[in-house]
């Protein structure tokens, strides 16, 4: 793209990797500003600067002489942090009035000797101390990179928001296909029972939505190599027409959700009971819009194990029952399930939102005293000058009365804030809700996987061949320095999560077999794998009641396969001679 000098600021142009600056400003933190558009958050690839500088004109020279300074200085400290004090570091260095004698004259001396007073040493002093004074050093970059990975794994991926949309709308009465050139969607005119329900919120819909639409933003954005319509817009979780569909799917669900429900998931072998909870922890504040510091959803699942905790996505492996079974028939009552809720979730979130709060108030603390103070003496040196002013015999009476209010205004303020920070920090556990109920049945009809693979016919797992799957992959993880963690039981959608010692992770999904032969792929994990790319690992462990079980491993291996649907879009076969020939073997 072609811009002026107005793309210097204030937008986002990460999709771009190469910067030639045509015309070189005089300032040398416009230049910086120019950058700063595209070597920014989100962009992917190496970012290249090019200056083109006129060396056969005066200005030129002068230019060239700044721009290599720039570099050399670069160069030294081993980083572009130089970049981001150019002001203070070419404090004293008069640009303009030296370009101005250099073309006079063609007399560079006086330049060069300024530049040469911009030394390396005083740009880490400033570099330093812009650490020092910046909020974001405060900080801590693993907790941060953390977060991101944590937040790369749990995302709302768009498959799962396109076939919510898919489902609901056309339950709802609606019609959708997919275009037959480019990937995108064209809906009907809303069904009824929508425009109800945005007349009784206040929302406007559209009688008619001609556009085509999309569920992932990569479609839309300006950088995406993929091909659409031009007026094609991204459906989706803020877009009035979804969230009015989710309010549709909420009303419709409410009866089923408020007495209960039975459910299949093929890939069980005996009934088990679930409830979903929702546990909150409230700080002081009056305000009981403001004062959650947090809210989660829990499922809590009763089996032949005994109670125990996971993600409500794992209701993503289930289907509604094809037969009947005995919702009555309950193990816990809500007492029992509500204090084991308080004991396992609600008492363990307390004291991970407590420590979270504490650090989080001690930043504001800082800052908060730091920005009044500052703010104070600012005003009260003004009040000075307007008492000096009066001993002169000049009438401030009416400035100084406003200032001296401002003062006591700001100091009040900061109390209040204050008191509001220990009100933040003052934490406690609600007892949790049960927001519903549901018995999980395997499907009847469910063989295992070694008894062979028959399309339309389910296959249940066997937890034991699992089990040594599993043991195998963890040992195997230990051995190469690296450290496992079983989440298989938390409703992530894959069973391993491990960490490198320099934080490097494996996001691994294990396959067991008592023998050899297919495998099978439930539809989130599939999504799962499909999302974490290249992060992504299969861990297939063949002839696990062996005496010596062999271990195959595969990177990224959703692209490598051709999964066939072996039962209602939550089993997916993946025959041996699929998965065989990628990876290598790991077998110790």
């Amino acid at each position: 793209m072609v811009a002026t000098d107005a793309a210097g600021e204030g937008i986002n142009l990460q999709f771009c990797r190469y910067l030639i600056n045509w015309d070189i400003p005089w300032n040398p933190n416009r230049l910086e500003q120019r950058m700063g558009r595209i070597h920014r958050y989100g962009q992917k690839d190496d970012v290249w600067v090019y200056n083109l500088v006129a060396q056969n004109t005066r200005e030129g020279a002068v230019l060239q002489k700044v721009l290599s300074k720039l570099d050399i200085m670069r160069d030294q400290m081993g980083s572009d942090r130089v970049y981001d004090v150019i002001d203070e570091w070419l404090e004293g260095v008069p640009l303009a009035e030296l370009m101005q004698k250099a073309f006079d004259n063609d007399d560079t001396t006086e330049l060069t000797e300024k530049l040469n007073e911009a030394t390396k040493e005083k740009a880490e002093a400033l570099i330093a101390l812009q650490k020092k004074t910046s909020l974001a050093s405060r900080l801590n970059l693993r907790a941060a990179q953390e977060l991101r990975d944590k937040s790369d794994e749990r995302r709302l991926q768009p498959l799962f928001i396109q076939r919510f949309f898919e489902r609901a709308w056309i339950a709802c009465g609606g019609t959708i296909r997919k275009d037959d050139h480019f990937p995108v969607w064209h809906i009907s005119r809303p069904p009824t029972a929508l425009f109800e329900i945005a007349s009784k919120q206040r929302v406007a819909l559209s009688e008619h939505y001609d556009y085509p639409i999309v569920f992932d933003k990569q479609f839309v954005s300006i950088a995406s190599k993929v091909s659409i319509p031009d007026r094609t817009k991204l459906m989706g979780p803020g877009h009035s027409l979804f969230n009015i569909l989710i309010e549709w799917a909420i009303a419709e669900a409410h009866h089923a959700f408020a007495r209960g429900t039975i459910l299949t998931d093929p890939n069980i072998g005996s009934p088990q009971k679930i409830w979903i909870t929702r546990s909150v922890i409230r700080d002081d504040r009056e305000d009981r819009q403001k004062n959650i510091a947090h809210n989660q959803l829990t499922l809590i699942v009763l089996d032949h194990m005994g109670l125990r905790v996971t993600s409500p996505s794992y209701l993503l492996n289930c289907l509604p029952a094809e037969g009947g079974g005995d919702l009555a028939t309950e193990d816990r009552s809500p007492e029992e399930i509500q204090m084991y809720a308080y004991e396992e979730i609600t008492e363990k979130l307390l004291v991970k939102v407590r420590k979270d709060r504490t650090e989080d108030c001690d930043v504001r603390r800082e800052y908060l005293n730091t920005a009044f103070q500052d703010l104070i003496l600012d005003l009260q040196e003004e009040l000075n000058d307007f008492q000096q002013q009066s001993l002169y015999g000049d009438d401030t009476a009416e400035e100084t009365e406003k200032l001296r209010k401002r003062i006591e205004d700001l100091k009040l303020r900061k109390i209040d804030r204050m008191k509001e920070l220990d009100l933040m920090l003052n934490l406690s556990g609600e007892l949790p809700e049960i927001l519903s109920q549901a018995l999980i049945i395997p499907s009847p009809i469910a063989v295992t996987v070694d008894r062979g693979a028959s399309s339309g016919v389910p296959m249940k797992r066997d937890d034991e061949v699992e089990a040594i799957a599993m043991d195998v992959s963890m040992r195997y993880e230990k051995t190469r320095g690296w450290s496992p963690v079983d989440v298989s039981s938390d409703g992530e959608h894959y069973d391993i999560r491990s960490e490198a010692p320099d934080g490097d992770k494996r996001f691994i999904e294990v396959k067991g077999r008592s023998e050899t032969g297919p495998i099978i792929l439930t539809g989130p994990e599939l999504d799962k794998l499909r999302q974490l790319g290249s992060r992504a690992w299969l861990y297939i462990v063949t002839f696990c009641k062996s005496d010596r079980p062999s271990l195959r491993i595969i990177q990224d291996p959703i692209p490598k396969f051709n999964p066939e649907m072996l039962y209602r879009q939550v089993q997916f076969l993946v025959v041996e001679s699929d998965w065989a020939s990628q990876g290598e073997d790991a077998t110790a």
